[in-house]
């Protein structure tokens, strides 16, 4: 048995697994241990420094598992605690998610309002260097670590993208991040917006709690889900959010959320659902892009895999594995990759991700100058925006009833087209009855 959560550290992205007993211990064989005895003796022998024994087996740990997948790592006494610290939400960095890409270190997210997002880290990025240090080859833990540091103190990242003619090196002031799990509002037509920043403790809870808000302030008419740029989070969470919008008796018997399978290829995780649809059916989009991992993914899956929600963005990130905390020595661990985990319909997300019903490319506008603001608003104008407008023949107001917010293509293009998909299913649903 294991204690699994998905976890999203200040800098890095795991699904981790605790292992509940000491698993057996199984050793190479003597043939195959024989180069790495005399490496280490001749290490000890000639090499310019005395290094270690407790200094040569770690590094031998840290870089059989960096040969495995990005995944897998050392964690040292340090790297240990430090990992205690962000299970419990205490999180001191810049804001950054990172993975391992071709042995550099790519930010697969930036957390809303960190120093990274607001510097100009940009999804997509690959660290070059940390104040100065290259970061080609280096070990996942190790570049968190420099990265990370005491609230008010600066790091300098060297970093690229595709895009770039030139590398960018970016300054950034670290402090201690607290990240809102969710932000929710009313948009037009009565659509009910969420946003997960991440699944954090209570995030369906709070999810819940704001559709009923949001409930109470307007007939709603639909729901956008946003998971774009979430990195993950609790395993749990991410199950008890999907059961939100799903009705477990319109299921059938399997009623499965996401399932995970070992090296035996048999299942060893499946959690269900159990709950009725806090919606009661009303259409759902889900928004996801490049930067939308692990948790994320397995409720964009499973609400797709159901056809309970029409999802649009971009492919997500495709973060698939679950990583075990195996203790080594009481003060040190190594985090392994053990499985992979499955949507309902038996999709792996490894390294695949996520595939949007509808791709909606993010759209970059140009800067409008004053007269073409000025030409937008004479545009624009109607009868009742006039002064001393006459009331219309029916005795209603021409002073229009304040409208709630409207999503332009300027300021979200992918969201201002989840706003017109629902309202085209909203359309063919009436046509239909009618």
């Amino acid at each position: 048995m294991k204690r699994c959560l998905s976890l999203v550290t200040a800098l890095t992205l795991s699904m981790l697994c605790f292992a509940s007993q000491a698993p057996k211990i199984q050793t190479p064989s003597p043939e195959a241990m024989v180069p790495f005895l005399i490496a280490v003796s001749h290490v000890k022998q000639f090499y310019v420094k005395d290094a270690s024994d407790d200094k040569l087996m770690a590094g031998a740990i840290r870089g059989m598992l960096q040969e495995l997948d990005p995944h897998s790592s050392y964690l040292d006494e340090k790297a240990l605690k430090q990992l205690s610290l962000t299970t419990k939400g205490n999180y001191v960095g810049v804001g950054m998610v990172l993975s391992v890409d071709h042995k550099s270190l790519k930010v697969i997210t930036t957390l809303k309002d960190s120093p990274a997002r607001k510097g100009g880290i940009k999804n997509g990025d690959y660290i070059l260097a940390v104040n100065n240090k290259p970061m080609i080859d280096t070990d996942i833990d190790e570049a968190v670590e420099m990265i990370r540091g005491k609230p008010g103190t600066k790091v300098t990242l060297t970093v690229a993208n595709k895009n770039d003619k030139s590398p960018r090196k970016i300054t950034l002031t670290r402090k201690k991040l607290d990240v809102a799990n969710i932000t929710g509002r009313i948009l037009s037509d009565h659509f009910a917006y969420i946003q997960i920043v991440q699944f954090q403790k209570n995030t369906a809870r709070d999810i819940k709690r704001e559709y009923q808000t949001l409930a109470k302030q307007a007939k709603l008419q639909g729901v956008i889900l946003d998971l774009r740029n979430n990195p993950g989070g609790l395993l749990e969470e991410a199950v008890d959010v999907s059961d939100l919008f799903l009705d477990a008796n319109k299921l059938g018997k399997d009623k499965t959320i996401v399932y995970t399978k070992e090296r035996d290829n048999m299942v060893h995780l499946r959690e269900k659902a159990k709950t009725l649809d806090m919606t009661q059916g009303l259409p759902i989009v889900v928004l996801i892009n490049n930067g939308s991992a692990s948790a994320s993914e397995i409720v964009a899956g499973a609400l797709q895999d159901y056809k309970r929600a029409v999802v649009i963005g971009t492919q997500s990130f495709g973060k698939g594995s679950v990583q075990t905390l195996l203790p080594l020595d009481g003060v040190s661990a190594i985090k392994l990759t053990t499985a992979l985990y499955y949507t309902p319909k038996g999709r792996s997300i490894q390294a695949t991700g996520i595939k949007p019903d509808i791709t909606v490319e993010e759209m970059a506008f140009k800067e409008k100058d004053e007269k073409d603001e000025v030409l937008a608003f004479l545009t624009q104008m109607r009868e009742k925006d006039l002064h001393n407008v006459l009331a219309n023949g029916n005795g209603k107001s021409a002073e229009a009833k304040k409208a709630h917010e409207e999503i332009s293509a300027e300021k979200d293009y992918q969201l201002h087209e989840a706003v017109n998909i629902i309202k085209a299913i909203n359309l063919i649903k009436a046509q239909k009855a009618s």
